[in-house]
């Protein structure tokens, strides 16, 4: 993994590109993606401060945001689920 500010417009975050995205907002909210090549369209979203996880799902288009209502620290991680 490596430090990653180029695929969502989350400020912090880690990637192994194609496979891996993870993701951390301190308030939530949808993860807009700006690479759509290195993130995979397989999601789940977790409260970081319970460990629940609070939506998961797979995005349809390579470019829609990972979906989240906000309001709560969350991280998004996006994955290959062929690695898992």
């Amino acid at each position: 993994m490596r430090p990653d500010w180029r695929s969502t417009l989350a400020p912090r975050g880690l990637s192994v590109p194609g496979e891996l995205n993870l993701r951390y907002a301190e308030e939530g909210g949808p993860l807009i993606i700006t690479d759509p090549q290195n993130v995979p369209l397989p999601y789940r979203v977790v409260d970081p401060r319970t460990g629940a996880t609070v939506r998961e799902g797979v995005r349809a288009t390579a470019g829609d945001p990972v979906p989240d209502e906000g309001g709560a620290p969350r991280v998004y991680i996006c994955h290959d689920r062929r690695g898992s």
